[in-house]
């Protein structure tokens, strides 16, 4: 059976961030397994990273959106 994997879309990053700064960044967080980062023609940041992590990365009484 295949592990599943939890999501967690961040949103407003800043487009001179960089793949590398993103995953350190969120890594704290959890064990990272997937990551994906939106980005323009000019391998910008277009605001938008999807992360994929082993276990929930919040509380199972967590109503949605947090602030990080």
């Amino acid at each position: 059976m295949t592990q599943p994997i939890y999501y967690f879309t961040a949103t407003n990053v800043n487009y001179r961030a960089t793949a590398d700064e993103m995953y350190e960044y969120f890594s704290h967080l959890g064990n990272i397994l997937e990551m994906y980062m939106v980005v323009n023609n000019r391998n910008e940041s277009r605001g938008m990273v999807i992360l994929g992590y082993d276990k929930p990365i919040f509380s199972s009484n967590s109503y949605g959106a947090a602030c990080m």
